[in-house]
């Protein structure tokens, strides 16, 4: 996987919505997502995306590049394919298994651009004067949510996973990197691409 192919996959399999039938598009309230996935997706593919803006987030429609006619595949489709990846919803979702072949240098970069769509690093103010700080990734998939955990390992990071339920929505499966020791190796070895990774020093 080269490294704009790392960065797309990490976005798509966070916020992308890659289902047959539909138009292949990602959200994001973090324009420095939007204008990466932009980027890697004409370089990689040639395709001339589309953002149209909503409220405080944007789309951005990954237009196929060329007439879909004669058999032919928009290049994600093929993409997917050739990495073992099911055009399914969310809840569905799985990491590839050529992410986990990936050196630290580069699972490292997939990580920092995943916690980018669905993961969080927070401050809380304590009483003491003290802050606190939380390290968490979020997925309504199960195979999401264990993937992170299982690469957060390769690093020397622990993590544990907890469900959060919200009336009939789906269970939302929390991955929080604990400990203050895990928490810097996380902030040190991976962070957070965009808005996100603005407050890590």
């Amino acid at each position: 996987l080269t490294e704009n192919e790392i960065i797309l996959l990490a976005h798509l399999l966070g916020d992308g919505c890659i289902l047959p039938k539909q138009p292949y598009h990602y959200t994001s309230a973090d324009w420095e997502n939007i204008k990466i996935v932009e980027k890697v997706a004409k370089d990689l593919f040639n395709i001339e995306s589309k953002i149209i803006k909503q409220k405080n987030w944007w789309h951005i429609y990954l237009t196929c590049p060329y007439p879909l006619t004669h058999n032919k595949q928009h290049p994600i489709t093929k993409w997917f394919e050739d990495l073992g990846i099911k055009r399914v919803r969310s809840y569905e979702k799985e990491v590839p298994q050529k992410v986990f072949s990936l050196d630290n240098e580069r699972l490292a970069l997939f990580l920092k651009h995943l916690w980018a769509t669905d993961g969080n690093i927070s401050l809380k103010p304590l009483r003491n004067k003290q802050t606190q700080i939380s390290v968490y990734y979020s997925s309504t998939s199960y195979q999401i949510a264990q993937s992170v955990k299982s690469l957060l390992l390769k690093f020397g990071i622990r993590s544990k996973i907890s469900e959060k339920h919200k009336g009939n929505y789906r269970i939302c499966y929390m991955i929080s990197v604990y400990g203050k020791e895990h928490q810097l190796k996380f902030l040190e070895t991976i962070g957070c691409y965009g808005e996100r990774g603005k407050m890590i020093p």
